[in-house]
Parts: structure tokens; sequence; C-alpha cells
């Protein structure tokens, strides 16, 4: 620390610079035992006049506020040291000496930080550690200053074996909070060690960036390396539906946790918006989903003890936990306070049939929904079918990839599917279900497998059929899907049957079209019918028909395309895959028959494009308004032309008709002096 001589002389310390010697030390005498800090600034800042100073100035320095003498202290060193005009002295009794660089940890959230932010209104602490380097006594050892929003709310002193205290003046009194600026202060001598300040909090009432800076002093006063610590005071954050997670698994275990520290998340594995269970004769504690919800305020924040609620509407009932769903008590409306950032909650029935939503939210703001359906015993059963005609001892709609017996691969297609449901319309999981033929000498056979697909979900069956083996080709029988409604033998429930046929292999093929004619660049179905050894419909196949399709006009799109599959006996191009030519007249398209018994068979299909196509439509109307165009200008010219002569013809008539009279007025006058002459020569 550094100790001022003020005494009536001036101070052997001073030296002073610039030839101001003179002035500065009568400026010192005069002042006599005065602020010694006002003699300081005034003689280094060169404003110390060459008289005394007024005593208002000394009155007003003396009622200024502790913390503005410490920006006048720092004013003053920072002058000194730019100078270069004065040098400290020490004082005999100096401050412990320390080492110049700290340590300063700002906590947060559980966790050590530079950088952090924080909610507004909230707190932050952190703190310094020093090392001593030489004892001392007491003294001031660091500064510690706020900057921007914010101010220092709190500090609980240094820890050491040493009597030590805080002070903004470097005295021995209590700093005063809050504050934007505080010293350390050693209140005793102390020994080579350690001295680390605690439980200095930090707070602001409104947003923005709060900067904290430490500048350890050492014993000579001056400073060491100052470290900054920077907290980003912000709104509180809200749950956002958009980066929060919800996942819904079928049964009672809920999903795992990925990340043990924030951000947290499921896994989705299995995961589905919609679950289907049985409703119970009443209250049902086997848990038929668990719904995991982790909340987050974006993509990377995990708020990690939030309240989340669970609600129902509609049948059904819920239980919550944190780590097992189901541990607490069922009811309507549950909620959860996250444990490490997931809450789960399971789903049961309460013995009602129908379809529920569950919401889930995190205040007012909802995360989003999963539904439930309870369903009753069957009641109805919807037939869909696929395909029609099988092959004689081959299935048909094998759920698995089949072959005939001749190396076909049959169609993987369901050969139909069927939906059951309860009265109220709810799929039905888990029937009793039975595929009868009317004749098993022809469709020999029909199973059906309950679908597992998350899209169609339970309650929907997939079917086969097999063609008995030795049936004749064109034979036809029914198959009916039936139902039971209480599960035993009885099956009281049918759906409509179906029939299916035989048909054999494919022997020929034909090629048309969908239409007659076509306008230009129409959509165009290319139609392949096939027909087995007896001019039968073939059996349903999959696969490509014909090969080398080509036109002999310019076709429209990209070109021709076969088509893939027969599905009772014929096979369609997909609409938009083939298009009708720009230019109108015929067009003929042929191809080569590959999937008959004996291929390479030509094929052949003429079309009709009814006009041109609308760029050549728009050309010609474009030459036509062109041409009326010119029609017109030309006309404008010949009126033009004829008003001219017109307007010539008249000026030449009005020219006459002038001459005419004048030379009627001059025979008038001729006339007259006639007359004249001849009265004359009477008389």
């Amino acid at each position: 620390m550094s100790a001022f001589n003020v005494g009536k002389k001036v101070s052997a310390a001073v030296r002073i610079l610039q030839r101001k010697r003179d002035a500065s030390a009568r400026a010192t005498h005069l002042v006599g035992k005065k602020d010694p800090l006002i003699i300081y600034e005034k003689a280094l800042l060169g404003q110390a006049t060459g008289g005394k100073f007024p005593s208002v100035t000394f009155i007003e320095r003396k009622q200024m506020s502790t913390k503005t003498s410490i920006k006048r202290i720092a004013l003053v060193a920072a002058a000194a040291l730019t100078l270069g005009g004065f040098s400290a002295v020490s004082a005999s009794a100096a401050a412990p000496s320390v080492s110049g660089t700290s340590v300063f940890a700002l906590t947060l959230g559980g966790g050590t930080t530079s950088a952090a932010t924080q909610v507004v209104g909230g707190f932050a602490s952190f703190t310094i550690s020093e090392t001593v380097t030489a004892s001392g006594t007491a003294g001031v050892i660091g500064s510690l200053s706020s900057s921007g929003v914010g101010s220092i709310v709190s500090g609980a002193g240094l820890s050491d074996t040493s009597t030590v205290g805080l002070s903004i003046t470097g005295g021995s009194s209590a700093a005063t909070f809050p504050t934007s600026s505080v010293s350390l202060y050693s209140g005793a001598a102390v020994s080579n060690g350690s001295l680390q300040a605690t439980a200095f909090t930090v707070s602001s009432s409104v947003a923005g960036v709060q900067t904290i800076t430490y500048t350890p002093i050492d014993t000579n006063g001056a400073p060491g390396t100052a470290v900054t610590q920077t907290i980003t005071w912000g709104a509180t954050p809200v749950v956002s539906a958009q980066y929060s997670q919800i996942v819904m698994l079928t049964g009672t275990t809920g999903a795992g946790v990925t990340g043990t520290t924030a951000p947290v998340a499921l896994t989705t594995t299995g995961a589905v918006t919609t679950v289907t269970a049985a409703k119970s004769s009443g209250n049902n504690l086997t848990a038929q989903a668990v719904i995991g919800v982790v909340t987050n305020s974006s993509a990377t924040a995990t708020m990690l003890t939030q309240k989340v609620t669970a609600t129902i509407t509609g049948p059904g009932q819920l239980s919550g936990g944190t780590t097992t769903a189901g541990t607490g008590t069922n009811g309507r409306s549950i909620t959860i306070t996250e444990t490490g950032g997931v809450a789960y909650f399971a789903v049961y029935s309460d013995g009602t049939a129908g379809t529920s939503t569950i919401t889930l939210s995190v205040g007012t703001v909802t995360l989003g929904t999963r539904t439930a359906t309870f369903y009753g015993a069957p009641a109805k059963a919807t037939v869909t079918q696929n395909l029609y005609i099988a092959k004689a001892g081959s299935t048909l709609g094998a759920p698995t990839s089949a072959t005939d017996g001749a190396g076909t691969t049959v169609l993987l297609t369901h050969a139909y599917t069927v939906e059951v449901v309860d009265a109220a319309g709810n799929d039905v999981a888990g029937a009793t279900v039975k595929a009868f033929s009317s004749d098993a000498t022809i469709i020999q056979s029909s199973n059906c497998t309950e679908s597992t697909s998350i899209t169609s979900g339970s309650g929907f069956w997939n079917c086969e059929v097999v063609g008995a083996t030795g049936a004749a080709s064109g034979s036809t029988a029914t198959v009916t899907f039936k139902v039971s409604s209480a599960a035993n033998t009885t099956y009281d429930i049918l759906a409509t049957p179906i029939t299916f046929a035989i048909g054999g292999s494919i022997a020929s093929e034909a090629l048309s079209l969908d239409a007659s004619s076509y306008t230009p660049l129409a959509p165009l179905r290319l139609i392949v019918t096939a027909k087995d050894s007896k001019g039968n419909l073939a059996a349903d196949v999959d696969g490509a028909l014909v090969k080398n399709l080509v036109s002999s006009v310019a076709m429209g799109g990209s070109g021709l395309v076969s088509p893939s599959k027969t599905v009772n006996g014929v096979g369609k191009t997909s609409i938009g895959a083939n298009y009708a030519p720009a230019t109108a007249g015929d067009f003929i398209i042929s191809a080569v028959d590959i999937a008959s018994t004996v291929p390479g068979t030509a094929l052949s299909v003429t079309g009709v494009s009814s006009g041109t196509s609308s760029d050549a439509q728009g050309s010609l109307a474009l030459d036509a308004a062109n041409a009326a165009t010119d029609a017109a200008n030309n006309a404008y010219d010949e009126a033009q032309n004829a008003t001219q002569a017109a307007s010539d013809a008249l000026a030449a008539v009005t020219a006459l008709s002038a001459q005419v009279e004048a030379l009627i007025a001059t025979v008038k006058s001729l006339a007259a002096m006639v007359a004249k002459i001849k009265a004359k020569v009477k008389a």
C-alpha cells in the first residue's frame, strides 16, 4: 500500500516534472493538512492554481461519496503511471504480497463456467482464490467490480486463519451492498498460504450482459492480472412444444433415456401415436401403453424439473412416475415433476369402450397428444378384395415370396384384407376368426394373419387363398371370412363372400388403350390382357408383361412404360406413366410379349390424337392474329389515300366554281355595255 506524507512541507516523495515544481510545491504548502488526494489530483492533471484553493472546493470534496473517492484515487494512480512524474513510497505497514494472478470460478446451475446465462431476478455466485507470497499487515489485496447490468448483492468475506474483512474504502469497515465495486481487505497479518473469497453473489433485475472483473493488488499497490466473468441475464425460458419430446410405447415398459445430463432424450424404437386395447369388465391395472415426456426450451436445453401434466378425455385412466410408470395413483389427470428431465405416464382401461385423447402439457403450453382406443366385442367384419384369380396348386397373395409350379413368382399383395370392429366401430384386436371356401376342390383354403403394422394396427387381417391342385381353369368358388363374437366355436359374424377363379399361366397377351382417342398430351393408359391356354383370364401375377415399347409418332412424357402386374387377368399402367402425342392423327404403339409361355410375340395397338397440341394451336392463333393486324393496317392506309384524293378533288371543284363565277360576271358586264351601245345607235 502507498502512504502520503501530508505535513506542512512538501513531501520528499513528490517529484515535480516539466518545470511545475514551484507552483505545485506552493499549492501543497498552502493547503497544509487538507485532503492529499485533491492535492495530487490537481497537481497531476495540471489544474492547481498558483494561490490558495477556494474553501468551497474542499467542502464539496469532503462531501463526495466513498465510491467517488475510489474513482478519484484510481484516476490519480492512472495519471501518475501515465505521466511518470511521481513515485509512490510504500507505507511502513504493508499489506500481504499476493501472486498477482487469481483463480476466478463462476458457479451457475450446479457447474463452473467462464460465461453463463441466468434468469432475470435470479442469482449467480462465484469464488475468488488468491495465493499469498509474502506476509504483511492489514491492507487491500484486490478489487472487484461489476459493469453492464446487475450488481454485487452480497459477500461473506475471506476465509483464512487470520481475521479478515471486506471494505470499499480499504479500511476496516464492512462493505455496503448492493454495489458495483468492492475491495478485498486483509484485516491482519497473514502468512504464506491461500486467501479465498466465498459466497459473492450477483443479480440483475433487467436483461443484458453483466461483466465481473477482479484485479489483485500487490504489496506496492500495483494491479496484477485482471480476470473476468460474464453473465447474460435473460427472460425465464419457456417450454417449447417444438423441441420437447413425447414417446409412446405399447405395453408396460417406458422408453429408455439417452444422456445423463441435459440435453436428455428418449429412444424412439417402436414408438406409436395410437394404441388399441380391449376394454375390461372393470378397472384394468395392466398398463396398455407408457408415455415418456422430456421437456426442452430449445433443441439443446432440457428443462430438468418441470411439472408435466397428462389428462385423458374419453374412456381410460392414467398413472404417473419418474422412473417407472404406474407407481402413482390412477386418475384422469396426473401431474409429475420430472426427475432428470423425464416424466412417465401409464395408460389403462376403465372398462369403457371408445377412443380417448391423452394431452401432455406444462402449465399453459400443450406439448402434444396421443390416442388410445378401448374396444368391445366384435360386431362386424368388412372385407376388401385385392386379387381375383389363383393358379391351381399355388398360393395367391402369400405374405412372403412364393412361386408356383412353373417357378413364377406370385403376387405379394394380400388376396384380401378384413377389418373387424365392435358395435361402436372401434377396431377389435385378437378376435377369433376363420375363412371358409364354398368348394375346397377349387379354392382349397384361405389363411389370415392379424396385422401388426403401426399404420393399419390391430383389428386388420391379411389373407391369402390356395388354389386346389387339379382345379380347372375358369372354375370359381367363394370365400367367406367369419368371426366369433364371444371367442367360441360359433362363428356368427360373417363378412360379405368374395369370389375367386382358377386361371393358368399366361399363354397370350393383347395390347389395348383405355380410350379410343386422346387430346394432345393427355394421360394414356396402356392395357395388357393376359389369357391362359384355355382362353380364360390368366392367374394374377407380378412382373413386366411386354418390352420394346415404341410408337410411330413421338409420345408425350419421357417414354413408354409397360404394365408391371396383372389383377383379374389385366395389367394397366398407372395414370401419368404414358402420354398421347402432341400432334394430330393416328399413332401405332408396338411391343413384344415377354410374360407368356411362348414369349416374343409381336403386339400392337392403334390410337388417335384428336387435335394439335396447345402449343401448335397457340402458334396458329398467333399467325391468324398477325394476318388480321396486317389486313387492318392495309385498310387504314387505303382509307387515308381515299381521304386525300377526295380532299384534292374538292379543292379543284372549288377553284373551277370560282372561275365560272368570274366568267359569268364578265359576261354580264359585256352584256350591259352592248345594251348601252345599242341605245346610243337607236338615238
